[in-house]
């Protein structure tokens, strides 16, 4: 088995990137996703979070990741009170995958799509580390577009990040995606045909 680290920076491409990974075989342990699951209504973690936000943040009954976002890049305090309750969800959650694909697939390529990768000292339990780049104003666009936020918040919550420059030069693979999707996908080509040869 291969554990293959994607991370990058928001607006990147990153789950693009993971999904052609998926296309060519390799299977997917999606950390974004695992938060979500964590705050699902109904269960203890959203209660715990309602108890620290407040019932502002509940939309149709569910808790709108939206406004914590708001909420957590400008409050330090509460983006710690909430990465307690979630990092550790997503760790045990991710854990268990890997171990589930391996035990159907010990040969498995796993992509592990992961903004904090590197933020969380987590490349460690990594394989290889493919990071995904993006010209800064494309990074803007997508997430305008993607999260619905205004630019200048988008450009903020980038700035809050690990400088992208420094994620590529701790990268195995850069994966430039801020050309065409046919030439993103000629580089994850290129990558999985080296993955292949990994042995782990």
């Amino acid at each position: 088995m291969v554990i293959v680290g994607v991370t990058g920076g928001l607006g990147t491409g990153k789950s693009t990137v993971a999904r052609m990974f998926m296309d060519l075989g390799a299977h997917r342990v999606d950390a974004d996703e695992l938060a979500r699951q964590c705050l699902e209504s109904g269960t203890d973690n959203f209660r715990r979070v309602v108890e620290i936000f407040g019932g502002g943040i509940i939309e149709n009954g569910e808790i709108n990741r939206a406004k914590v976002a708001e909420i957590v890049f400008r409050d330090s305090e509460k983006l710690e009170q909430l990465e307690s309750i979630v990092h550790p969800f997503v760790h045990t959650e991710t854990r268990r995958l890997i171990e589930e694909i391996k035990r159907k697939d010990p040969q498995a390529v796993v992509i592990w799509d992961i903004p904090l990768l590197f933020e969380k000292k987590l490349d460690g339990d990594a394989d290889t580390v493919v990071v995904v780049a993006a010209e800064e104003n494309q990074q803007i666009e997508r997430a305008v577009k993607g999260l619905k936020i205004s630019p200048e918040d988008a450009a903020r919550r980038i700035k809050k990040q690990m400088f992208l420059d420094d994620k590529i030069k701790r990268a195995d693979f850069v994966i430039r995606n801020d050309g065409s999707l046919d030439n993103t996908r000629q580089q994850v080509a290129d990558i999985w045909k080296q993955l292949k040869n990994i042995k782990s």
